[in-house]
């Protein structure tokens, strides 16, 4: 790291990335993510990362006990610099759910509208920016070993 910036193995400068709330980035921040998002599809490196997610739940690793916090900080990590080989310029965004907690019904949040990131049903997200993609259908007892 040097300053604002860090180096690349490839020898590229990549400067500071500053996250905001989905629901706060600019119509442009929003549509260069969405964009990287798309290519990141369709090379298969997104798909990598949630097989990567889904093995470690399913081993117990990412979402039971004292790693879960430390496990994601680092996937998040991983994921925000692959996403950014596709846009030096985006970063990930974060949800802030404390937004919606008071919602008579929460999944009716802005955030699932098809404005935003659109809704979804099991193997599919049907609205929104990532409409059309197909996802791996893993069901919560192969997950969890319970429905």
């Amino acid at each position: 790291m040097r300053g604002e910036y860090c180096l690349t193995p490839d020898g590229q400068y990549l400067g500071k990335a500053t996250r905001k709330e989905y629901r706060e980035m600019t119509d442009d921040e929003r549509n260069r993510f969405h964009a990287a998002m798309w290519l990141m599809k369709r090379s298969g490196v997104y798909d990598a990362f949630a097989r990567i997610h889904t093995r470690s739940v399913a081993d117990g690793g990412a979402h039971s006990g004292p790693a879960f916090l430390p496990w994601h900080r680092e996937y998040l990590k991983r994921f925000e610099l692959a996403l950014r080989a596709f846009d030096a310029g985006v970063s990930m965004p974060y949800w802030d759910s404390t937004l919606d907690q008071r919602l008579p019904t929460p999944q009716h949040s802005v955030l699932w509208s098809d404005e935003l990131l659109g809704g979804a049903r099991p193997g599919d997200v049907n609205g929104g920016a990532f409409r059309g993609w197909l996802l791996e259908n893993v069901s919560c007892s192969a997950l969890f070993g319970k429905n």
